[in-house]
């Protein structure tokens, strides 16, 4: 779940995000804005991870619109699978909206 919080608004998201291992990345999400429909969306893109965990991700959705995070993997196993993700938003560094969440490998 990704919350969003900016001036007054707080919009959330709910889905998932398949990382392939290689450098591609699916997603499928549901966001609502505080007080709005909820819209379902997909999205397509590429990610690449540092030899310390972190790394960012560029993301293609559905509705026409762009997300790229950074992310930093936690709980790492010896098989270097990552049991957590911690996400932070950064399309548009301008912009006053930050957002975080979590990730769980299942």
């Amino acid at each position: 779940m990704l919350n969003w919080w900016t001036t007054g608004t707080q919009q959330g998201e709910v889905g998932t995000f398949v990382f392939d291992g290689k450098s591609k990345v699916t997603c499928d999400l549901t966001i609502e804005v505080a007080g709005g429909t909820a819209t379902t969306v997909t999205g397509i893109g590429t990610y690449s991870v540092n030899s310390d965990g972190s790394g960012s991700l560029s993301l293609a959705l559905s509705n026409s619109s762009t997300m790229d995070f950074d992310f930093v993997m936690n709980s790492a196993t010896g098989t270097s699978v990552a049991k957590g993700i911690q996400l932070l938003e950064v399309d548009n560094p301008s912009k006053t909206t930050v957002a975080t969440g979590n990730a769980v490998y299942e």
